[in-house]
Order: structure tokens, then sequence, then C-alpha cells
């Protein structure tokens, strides 16, 4: 059997232009791994009667539909040598703990920092879903309740990279295009690499805060409902919060729904970008505001570990409490210090900058680290 690395993952965007993106631009190369041979697949099947190679990375599989394939699991358990899987999830839940005895290494984009929480099985899978059932009764319908973890599966959890590695900005019929490529059979997700916005993805450069366009809007916070009801109620809670002090203080804030186009014209003329939790803490929001050199407000993320971490409190972002109750002082405080703010933003750039120069060294270390003998 070969000694190179097959991937087989689900073909969505997020996979193709954030996930694999590292390994589709063969940043791998650059940092020692330049002798690991990629294979790119979407064909389980393949992976069972055709493949040569002895290490597999799995991306993003059971996701859509939502449902594992435990006897697909098996087969491939008894085919590879070792087996990595990168979740996929938005937050620090695992959302697949199923597949935790099936493979050696568990990936996701963030841990929760105390991994004791993974001995619990937490209401809706996430540590801020379940606290919302705990403290505000809100219930899923149906209920998302993954099973708690073993301490030896805990072990195998590790940070790969979050939604902040790849293409920015982000132009969604370009994406589209490149994932019906990728579907096209007997064609290699290689075939979106063009496609991939790169510039900026190791250096990513924003307009400051004196540039000529001039931040006439005081807050952003142009919010969805994703999701099932806990996490509805995390935005529709925080935001009420929001549309009170706004109303108090008469601030210029845009909530409606734009073109991705005028979106990230908007964030540029933003003093402040307000980015609650979606379907895990992790939001595209958070980057895009950083790279738009707009300060970032976020409910707190001090229960995390991810790369790259711009969540520095105080320093990179600014905090507020998950009940909301701090959320106008703390909007009345930032709008009124426009030296701090532009400090904390250009602080959270720099450190998304030097961050990201150490992202080839990342992508290399997964693939050495599933070849090792």
């Amino acid at each position: 059997m070969g000694s190179g690395v097959t991937i087989l993952a689900l073909y969505d965007r997020i996979s193709l232009f954030h996930t694999m993106a590292p390994w589709i631009l063969g940043l791998h190369r650059h940092a020692g791994a330049s002798n690991v041979a990629l294979r790119f697949t979407d064909d389980p099947e393949w992976c069972l009667s055709r493949d040569t190679n002895e290490h597999l990375i799995i991306v993003r599989r059971f996701l859509k539909p939502p449902r594992t394939d435990l006897a697909l699991m098996e087969r491939l358990r008894a085919r590879y040598r070792r087996i990595f899987f990168l979740n996929g999830n938005a937050g620090g839940g695992l959302h697949r703990p199923e597949v935790l005895p099936y493979v050696d290494r568990f990936y996701n984009k963030a841990l929760f920092s105390d991994r004791a929480l993974y001995s619990r099985a937490l209401y809706g899978g996430e540590l801020f879903t379940d606290y919302y059932h705990r403290e505000f009764g809100i219930l899923d319908d149906p209920e998302v309740n993954p099973a708690a973890v073993s301490d030896a599966d805990a072990a195998k959890l590790h940070v790969h990279w979050n939604i902040g590695v790849g293409d920015f900005p982000r132009r969604r019929l370009r994406q589209r295009v490149g994932v019906a490529l990728a579907r096209t059979p007997a064609v290699s997700p290689r075939i979106v690499k063009p496609l991939i916005h790169t510039r900026g993805m190791l250096s990513p450069t924003a307009l400051p805060p004196t540039d000529r366009t001039p931040r006439t809007i005081d807050i952003n916070a142009r919010l969805g409902a994703p999701g099932y009801p806990t996490i509805a109620f995390h935005r529709r809670h925080l935001g009420a919060a929001l549309e009170a002090a706004v109303s108090n203080h008469g601030w210029a804030a845009v909530r409606d729904r734009v073109s991705p186009r005028q979106y990230l014209a908007d964030l540029h003329r933003s003093k402040i970008t307000f980015s609650p939790f979606g379907w895990g803490e992790l939001c595209f929001r958070d980057f895009e505001a950083i790279r738009a050199g707009s300060l970032m407000v976020k409910p707190s993320m001090d229960h995390l570990d991810t790369w790259p971490d711009v969540f520095v409190p105080g320093e990179t972002y600014v905090p507020v409490r998950w009940d909301g109750s701090d959320l106008e002082e703390t909007m009345v405080r930032y709008l009124s210090d426009r030296r701090e703010r532009e400090r904390i933003a250009a602080n959270a750039l720099d450190r998304l900058r030097t961050q990201l120069l150490e992202l080839p060294e990342r992508a290399a270390g997964i693939l050495e680290a599933l070849i090792a003998p």
C-alpha cells in the first residue's frame, strides 16, 4: 500500500474553500511535508475498493444529511492503518462523537478549554445551548444531545484550524461554481485552486480606521436566526438587548438584509461589528470584521481553544455576557472611545496576520502525524 494520504470529504463551500484550502493550495509543501502525496475524493466506495494509500483524513462527512454511517466507519477502520476525522463543526461541541472509536484523532475547529465538559451530555450539543436551556428553559424540538465522551476518546481530541483560514472575501457565486465543478465525476477538487481568493490569506489587509472611507455606521448587526430553538434564542435574546440600546441612544445601526457586496462594504464603514454565535461560537463575521478593521463585540469566548485565536478579551475583541446584561454599557464605552476601539481592531488584524503565517506548519503537521511510523 502507498504511503500517501487520501482525503475523503464532503464537497461543500466550507470544505473546499476553508477546511481543505491549505492542502489544495499546497501550503504544506512549504513546511517539510513536500513528499506527502494527497488524493482527494468524495466517494467512500472508491476508498474501500480502489485506494492504495493506508492513511485517511475524513473531512465534514455525515453533516448533510446529519446521520453517521457507522457501518461505513467500521469498513474504513478495517481498511486504513490510521484515520483522522475533521469534524467541521462551528463550535466546541463534537456532534459526531460516535465516530471516535473508529478514528485515531478527532479534530475540531475549536474545543472547550475545560476538556472535562466532554464527559457531560450538553443540551443542544454546545455549552451555550446548554446554558440557554438551563437558564431560560428553552427546549429544542427535536432535542439534540450528543452522548458524553469517555476519557480514552477525549484523549483523541485536537484543534486544527477554524474558518478564519481560507477564502476571503467570500464570493458566493464563485464558490458555488467551485463546488459544482469539484462534484463533477472524475474531476479533482484541485479544480477550485484558481478560484480560491489567496490574496491576504497569509497576510490579511484591512482598510485602517483613518482611511478615506468614513466609519459612519456605529453598529453593524445583520443577524439571521439559524438553527434549532436554543441557537435561535441566543440571537433573538441578544438582538433584543441590542435593539433596546440602539433605541435608547439613537445610534446608527444596520440590521437589514443586503447583497454580499454591500455587506462587505458596510463592514468597512462600521465602527463596531456585533457578532453573536450561530451554529457554533465561530462565525465568518468574526474574521470579516477583523479584516475590515471594525471592532468585534461578541459573547465571551473564554471557554474555547481555537486557532487562529483572535479572541483575547480587551485586546483583539470585546466580550459581553451571554445573557446580554452588559451589552448596552459595552457599546456606550467603545462608541465613545475611538482610540481604544481602533487599538483593539488593529491588534486583532495583527494577531490574525501573525498566526496565519503558521498555517503551512499546521497543515504539514497534521499530515506528518498521520503518516508517522
